[in-house]
């Protein structure tokens, strides 16, 4: 029988959970300020637009008053209605996973390189892991914040302190819910190891 997951590491992971979700939306929000004008540059429009096709459209041959039509419609609503809720009642979790996955697997790849590929104790090795990931997340937080100096070089249509003054609350959002992750399990005795 499955153990049943503490609540205290529940309420930790739901607060990195949070850290997650924001720093994923910092990193939307500066790629929805960039990439407009990136993609309107004449070089990238040209390597990414497809050359003009002569084709014409046909027209579909459908009778829209037919009944099995509104059912058919009907069904297909409501399936995809079921299906956006289950994906957001999921999304949360994948984002935690996804972000503790993107987190310790850069923590064990910088770990050799930080010991100089010499053998430490396991409790050491434990340690130094927990403190690359604090180092991991924090970099993801600051990096956008980084790439919104872009928005000073790039004419964007949104004015720029606009653009930064909102990246930069994403970023603190991210900065704190992380800090109380690591604040609540602290003071919940969950160990770090556990924490996404």
């Amino acid at each position: 029988m499955a153990k049943p997951k503490s609540k205290r590491l529940l309420f930790v992971n739901t607060l990195g959970g949070l850290g997650y979700i924001a720093c994923l939306l910092q990193w939307l929000w500066l790629a929805a300020l960039v990439l407009p004008s990136v993609l309107k540059n004449e070089h990238m429009q040209s390597w990414l637009a497809p050359p003009p096709t002569t084709a014409e459209p046909v027209a579909p041959m459908v009778d829209p008053s037919s009944l099995l039509m509104t059912i058919v419609a009907i069904i297909i609503t409501l399936a995809i209605l079921a299906i956006t809720v289950v994906v957001l009642v999921r999304i949360p979790l994948a984002i935690a996973k996804a972000g503790k996955k993107v987190t310790t697997a850069t923590s064990e790849v910088i770990l050799p390189v930080i010991t100089h590929h010499q053998k430490l104790p396991e409790a050491k090795k434990r340690t130094l892991s927990v403190v690359l990931v604090k180092c991991v997340k924090l970099a993801l937080c600051l990096l956008p914040v980084a790439g919104l100096g872009l928005l000073l070089f790039i004419p964007t249509e949104l004015d720029p302190r606009l653009g930064i003054f909102v990246g930069l609350m994403f970023a603190i959002g991210s900065v704190v819910w992380f800090s109380l992750e690591y604040a609540a399990a602290r003071l919940l005795g969950v160990p770090l190891e556990k924490i996404v």
